[in-house]
């Protein structure tokens, strides 16, 4: 899945860059144009509280799907060249591009991602979460601009719940065919003994 998403991110700003400028996904300041996921989260408020009943043929509920799942992968967008000009018209190629999309476009999807539910994009949004100051030393770089680019994806979870099997059939040993015949009317119902 996060390959997948991987290369949707990188292809839609490959696509907002004129010529031929490298992008990849690697720390800040490895590229001239770097693509750094530094956070994957749920949005639990878009989970489904209920399971999914899967039937058979009959309408029989054969098994249960966990309800999908929405998550926020957080890419850090940076650009680097020795002129801060350069690198800001790189950022603002990919603002001008992004901003005016609700959704990854088909056409930047994988083929794993392209059956399901749309993608939805955002761009520098204030409430998402930004990159961690200190991740910025340990990049060994100095902290820099960059453009936050959340891609949320619904991921169906494969896991199923079996239920146990429908109850089959069950041999009582009665047989059909010739019944058993019946005691005569006229004998006498069996004594009981009195002991004293």
């Amino acid at each position: 899945m996060i390959q997948h998403v991987d290369a949707a991110v990188t292809a839609l700003i490959g696509s907002a860059l004129p010529g031929e400028v490298d992008v990849r996904l690697d720390r800040p300041g490895a590229a001239p144009v770097s693509v750094f996921l530094h956070r994957v989260e749920e949005d639990v408020a878009a989970r489904a509280a209920s399971w999914t009943d899967e039937l058979d043929e009959r309408g029989r509920v054969v098994a249960r799907s966990l309800p999908p799942r929405r998550y926020r992968f957080c890419y850090a967008v940076t650009a680097s060249a020795e002129d801060t000009l350069v690198e800001h018209a790189r950022l603002g190629a990919v603002l001008d591009t992004l901003a005016g999309l609700l959704h990854v476009p088909l056409e930047y999807l994988p083929p794993p991602l392209r059956s399901g539910p749309p993608i939805d994009l955002d761009v520098a949004h204030p409430a998402l979460a930004g990159l961690p100051a200190e991740l910025w030393a340990g990049f060994g770089v100095p902290p820099r601009t960059f453009l936050d680019v959340v891609l949320s994806v619904t991921l169906t979870p494969k896991v199923a719940a079996p239920l146990a099997a429908p109850p089959g059939e069950v041999d009582l040993g009665v047989r059909g065919g010739t019944p058993s015949p019946r005691p005569a009317l006229d004998s006498e119902p069996p004594r009981h003994r009195i002991r004293e």
